[in-house]
């Protein structure tokens, strides 16, 4: 169990239906969490912190253009508690069968979570004007896929 995580808490897999509830009652998250709850529905691979009966933070993978893309939230009154990387190191045993790599966008203002991602082992594959596209590659394959990524989004535009 990661440092700081009570032991009355545990990581169980949430339905879509709780990750959506789940997202659509955050508030003080938004500033740096833009995610529709509704895409919550399209969720390949979840896990979900509860304390006690409520769920604390989620973590999940759903496919985007062809790519699993991980999304993490923590409500603010449980961050740096280490539920950000228990659930992200649930998930990353979960994907490692499945996929070559994941990747997600992450605000640059939001250091706290960027500096977890990168403590994790994501590379950043570029950046937009506000954003950070980030990828972890599990295998060679995932690292060719990460370039090929790098790529798409340079020519797109999407980076600067």
């Amino acid at each position: 169990m990661s440092s700081g995580v009570t032991p009355e808490c545990h990581v169980a897999v949430p339905s879509n239906e709780s990750i959506e509830q789940f997202l659509r009652s955050l508030d003080a998250e938004k500033e740096y969490f833009h995610f529709d709850p509704a895409l919550a529905r399209g969720t390949l691979t979840a896990a979900g912190h509860y304390a006690g009966d409520s769920l604390a933070g989620v973590a999940g993978v759903r496919r985007h253009c062809g790519f699993p893309v991980l999304y993490v939230v923590v409500r603010q009154d449980y961050q740096g508690r280490g539920i950000g990387r228990l659930l992200m190191e649930r998930l990353h045993e979960q994907c490692r069968k499945r996929h070559r790599l994941i990747v997600l966008t992450v605000e640059k203002a939001n250091e706290r979570a960027v500096a977890l991602y990168r403590s994790m082992g994501y590379a950043t594959l570029g950046c937009g004007q506000s954003e950070l596209y980030m990828a972890l590659c599990f295998d060679a394959l995932g690292g060719v896929a990460a370039r090929l990524l790098r790529v798409l989004l340079w020519s797109s535009g999407k980076c600067r």
